[in-house]
């Protein structure tokens, strides 16, 4: 029987992880989901069963699995996260440049019902440039990903067996959406370094905007060199 393959990820990664998978299993059946949407109307019309396995995985999205999802899968579900584990979370290539990282990437791990919880799989590294900013470093962590994906695919897509994972824990600092936005709520006192260092980091984050509260009133700031759209 084809193996079956579901991915949860953005429109923009399906034809080249199609091409990665077919190249190992061409007679792989692939099913691409971009949201929960997506998500759940898979999983009531055309749920796993024993009869059917599915390889279930999500590489590089902002999409949660609901815990009753997976527990539903019938075996392990494998996510592609956009950093290392050093930076779980949301936006973990913004909280790299600010807080100056020297080394990022991205880790195959299993998920969850915790986001960024399950035992690591796998990670790739590199070092990060001085001058780096969020396309550099956003770049850079999607060429990781697919080496990750590309080393993998074979036991991911030819087998349903577990993958081996390593004895590598996940960061204890894990940011959220609230995080990020209290870094994007700039005091009037904030001194001049940490001031560049968050305009390093979120200036290009949108839908992330700067804002400010000078005596009761709330504004909207926008930085030299961006669209104020």
């Amino acid at each position: 029987m084809a193996p079956k393959i579901v991915i949860l990820t953005e429109p923009k990664h399906s034809v080249v992880l199609l091409a990665m998978i077919e190249h190992v299993a061409p007679d792989a059946v692939v099913r691409f989901l971009s949201d929960e949407r997506d998500l759940r109307d898979w999983f009531a019309t055309e749920p796993p069963s024993p009869e059917q396995p599915v390889r279930f995985l999500a590489f590089f999205t902002a999409v949660v699995v609901p815990p009753d999802i997976l527990a539903g899968l019938g075996g392990p579900a494998y996510n592609f996260h956009p950093g290392p584990p050093a930076y779980p979370g949301r936006y973990p290539v913004a909280m790299a440049l600010y807080d100056g990282a020297r080394r990022f990437g991205a880790t195959l791990h299993v998920m969850s019902p915790r986001v960024d919880s399950g035992p690591i799989v796998s990670v790739v590294e590199f070092e990060v440039a001085d001058d780096a900013d969020l396309d550099w470093l956003n770049t850079r962590t999607h060429k990781a990903g697919l080496r990750l994906f590309q080393h993998a695919c074979p036991a991911l897509v030819r087998s349903s067996a577990p993958l081996p994972t390593l004895d590598r824990a996940w960061s204890d600092r894990r940011s959220t959406r609230r995080s990020v936005e209290r870094l994007c709520d700039i005091p009037p006192d904030i001194e001049p370094d940490e001031l560049d260092r968050r305009l390093r980091a979120f200036a290009q984050l949108a839908p992330q905007p700067f804002r400010m509260t000078l005596h009761g009133r709330r504004f909207h700031l926008v930085p030299d060199g961006t669209d104020p759209g």
